[in-house]
């Protein structure tokens, strides 16, 4: 009877590995997910005996299976979204993503889990460039400084301290920077600057803005340039400044 109860036990084990697993199915805890992913692929993922308090704490948690697969289940979708934006999948391997997880996986790994399990095979979002014009006039805040060096088809200008100050935090060091839905953050520093009929053309250009992230937050030096979509960032952005 002992020989018997140990196969049958045995038995269950194996029958709960290859258990059948739903399309597009939502998952409780990382267990079940890695469960579903090794039934699917074949990759042996890593059970716990205890949940982790990474879900609590960060609103995800993440597992390996295998040596080049990795999972992730996710408490609410903005932090499924971050996640995603912040770690496309690296070269050689492809992203999917279901209702509440994410699989990072080889390609041909990938498609097995797609097969069984569903989801969507997502691409890394592109990473666009984008450049900020600003025209100041000359008459707001008083004074504009033009420095002595030379630099290309006229002189560098930026704002000044001196007179009423409005302009001080438009210097030569000014920063603009882009601020995404998620939270990643881009700025550069005061790239090109000329004199314009006597007013003041400030360019900054900031490269790596995430693309699929809007709106974004615009601020050019102390001031707040206002939420702007993708389009208008990649069609470039033409302030100004007392007028």
């Amino acid at each position: 009877m002992k020989r018997i109860a140990t196969t049958v036990v045995i038995a269950g084990i194996a029958l709960a590995g290859c258990a059948a697993v739903e399309k597009d199915a939502s998952y409780k805890t990382l267990n079940d997910l890695g469960s579903a992913v090794q039934t699917a692929s074949g990759e042996k993922c890593d059970a716990r005996s205890t949940s982790s308090n990474s879900m609590t704490k960060n609103g995800w948690d993440q597992e390996t299976c295998g040596s080049n697969t990795s999972i992730a289940l996710f408490a609410d979708q903005e932090t499924q979204k971050t996640v995603r934006l912040k770690n496309p999948a690296d070269a050689g391997k492809t992203l999917l993503e279901g209702p509440n997880w994410i699989v990072w996986s080889p390609t041909d790994t990938a498609r097995k889990i797609q097969e069984k399990l569903g989801g969507n095979f997502r691409t890394a979002p592109q990473q666009i460039t984008v450049t900020i014009n600003v025209l100041v006039h000359a008459p707001y805040g008083g004074i504009l400084r033009v420095s002595d060096t030379q630099k290309g088809p006229g002189r560098w200008c930026y704002g000044s301290s001196a007179g009423t100050g409005l302009l001080k935090d438009l210097g030569p060091d000014s920063e603009a920077s882009i601020t995404s839905q998620s939270g990643l953050f881009k700025s550069a520093k005061l790239t090109n600057s000329v004199v314009v009929d006597g007013d003041c053309r400030m360019t900054y250009v900031i490269p790596g803005i995430t693309t699929e992230d809007g709106p974004y937050k615009v601020q050019v030096g102390g001031r707040d340039a206002g939420s702007r979509t993708e389009t208008e960032l990649r069609s470039g952005l033409e302030l100004q400044i007392g007028k």
